[in-house]
């Protein structure tokens, strides 16, 4: 997921896809099917990765407004 992410900061979305992916990691594209089934699948486990980041922060920010 924080492939992803990082090589989105760098290309965009819309251009992130297995095979640069694969060059990221410098593996060859199949091998990532080994892990994912498509790159839904791997925008689907980034966005869930992100919302847990958002979530935690969300809660700690809440906890520090809340002890102030």
């Amino acid at each position: 997921m924080l492939a992803t992410i990082d090589l989105a900061s760098k290309i965009g979305l819309a251009s992130v896809s297995f095979p640069r992916l694969a060059e990221y990691f410098s593996i060859k594209a199949p091998s990532l099917y080994n892990h994912f089934k498509n790159m839904e699948e791997v925008r689907v486990a980034t966005a869930v990765h992100l919302q847990r980041i958002l979530n935690h922060q969300l809660t700690q920010s809440m906890i520090a407004k809340k002890s102030c």
